[in-house]
Order: structure tokens, then sequence, then C-alpha cells
């Protein structure tokens, strides 16, 4: 006979899983982390930049009622901002920036991973190719990962997203060749769960004479992790989530670099 733990018992092992997860990594942990998400340079040296952009999505369907442990939160959805925010603290990481920092970059998304707030995850990845005159399977790709999780609308402004990025990418003026890593967030509402979502992907650049940055002809590795919020385990963090510096889903959205872009407007979005 399996016996159900005491409530007292959850609540001890949620705020130990957060007081390891919310400690500080080593430098040997840092280390590891940036081998593993930052491919090594190969040939000459280039450039680093980044451009994150975030977006809010909804079904309509109901979530559980907030809980009077979390009523400082404006709805489900700021709980899930501030576990982010959390996130971008822990690892320095400023998605208002297109300065490219790799220990934050890798950070962050081991934070992101491995908060102690989700009652299950999923990580997917796509190789695609593009070239100079065709971005469609990217967008694509993108869809081919994410788009279950959001409504059509919601995919429309993802692609926007994605393209704004794509405009920070090609303004952002650096060296003559330079890698952009890029991040697309999204927070989403769908049958009665919440979801955080990020993907990731890294876009090679070469700088034209009078004519600016343009993609090489190159295969990218497009990486999605998704998260489902446990609602449970955050009511028993009630307490520490309150200490924590709060935002709301507004906030997350419109705080990166990309958001007050315009879209990228070249043909090869359509190819």
């Amino acid at each position: 006979m399996s016996i159900t733990p005491s409530e007292e018992l959850l609540e001890y092992e949620q705020a130990k899983a957060i007081e390891i997860w919310d400690a500080p990594l080593s430098l040997e942990t840092r280390s590891a982390l940036i081998e593993i998400a930052i491919p090594k340079a190969k040939g000459a040296s280039v450039g680093r930049d980044m451009g994150v952009g975030n977006n809010v999505n909804t079904d309509g369907s109901l979530l559980p009622k907030l809980p009077k442990e979390l009523r400082a939160f404006n709805g489900w959805e700021g709980v899930v901002a501030t576990i982010n925010r959390r996130c971008y603290q822990n690892a320095q990481f400023d998605p208002m920036t297109a300065n490219f920092d790799d220990a934050a970059w890798a950070v962050y998304d081991h934070q992101l991973r491995s908060a102690p707030f989700w009652v299950n995850t999923n990580a997917k990845s796509r190789d695609v190719k593009i070239t100079e005159i065709s971005l469609q399977p990217l967008i694509d790709a993108i869809g081919n990962l994410i788009q279950a999780y959001v409504t059509p609308l919601g995919w429309l402004d993802i692609q926007t997203t994605v393209k704004k990025l794509g405009e920070l990418a090609t303004s952002n003026v650096g060296q003559e060749q330079k890698d952009t890593y890029e991040q697309s967030g999204l927070i989403t509402v769908s049958a009665s769960k919440l979801y955080v979502c990020n993907t990731r992907t890294q876009v090679s650049f070469t700088k034209r004479e009078g004519k600016g940055y343009h993609q090489l002809a190159q295969t990218l590795t497009i990486e999605t992790f998704v998260g489902t919020l446990d609602f449970d385990k955050c009511k028993r963090s009630a307490k520490t989530l309150e200490k924590w510096d709060q935002t709301d889903i507004d906030q997350w959205e419109t705080q990166t670099a990309s958001y007050s872009k315009p879209p990228n407007t070249s043909p090869a979005w359509d190819h």
C-alpha cells in the first residue's frame, strides 16, 4: 500500500529543492555549462551578440483559482514571470541588452530547465538549413516545436517576434563576421495548463559593404525547452516566492531588446 506524503513533508522537500537550485553555482559548474551551451569557435575569431524576444498567449481556458497564499501576484502568469525573473537574476542575464555574455547565456538556460516548479518538462530540437534568400525553414522549424502550445493568433505574434529578432541582429553593428544568439520566450495557457517555452538558436552573419549584415548559408539547430507549471509546488513555495523580486506578465513580455524593433522585412522570410 502506498503512503501519501504529508503536506508538511512536501513543503519541506520543496523548500530544500529551491534552496539547492537558488544557491550560487561553482566556477567548475559554470565552466561546464558554458562548454555545453556555447560551440567552440572554428577558424578566425568572430563577434558575438544576442537578442531576446518574449510572447504571451492564452486560449482562454481557465487555470486553477489563485490560492490566498499567492494573492500578492497578479494571476498565475505573474507567478511564472517572477520565477523567470529569478532565473534572469541568478544567471545575471539581461534580456534588454544585445551584448553577449557566455556565462549568463549558459546559466540562464540551466536555471530555467532545472527550476523546481515544473510538474514535467520536455526538450526538443530541430536542424534546419537557411540561406541568404531563404528564412522560411527557420519559421517552419520553430512552428514544429511550439505551435501546438499557442493559438493561431499567438503563432502569428511569435513569427513577428522572430522577425524582430532578425531586425535586431542586422542592425546591431559589430565585427565583419558575427554569431548572434537568439532566444524566443513564451508563457502560454493551453487547455488549462500553464507552459513556459524557451526556444534558442545561433545564426552566423557577414557584413557586406553598403548592404549591412546578411545571414550565411548554414545549418541551424533550434532547441526548445517546455516546462509545465506545477500549481501545488508554487502554493507550497508561496512564502519564498513573495520574497523575490516580483514582476508581472506585461513587464516580462515588453522588457527585451527586440520589443521596440520593427519586424525585419527581408523577402527571405517568404522562401
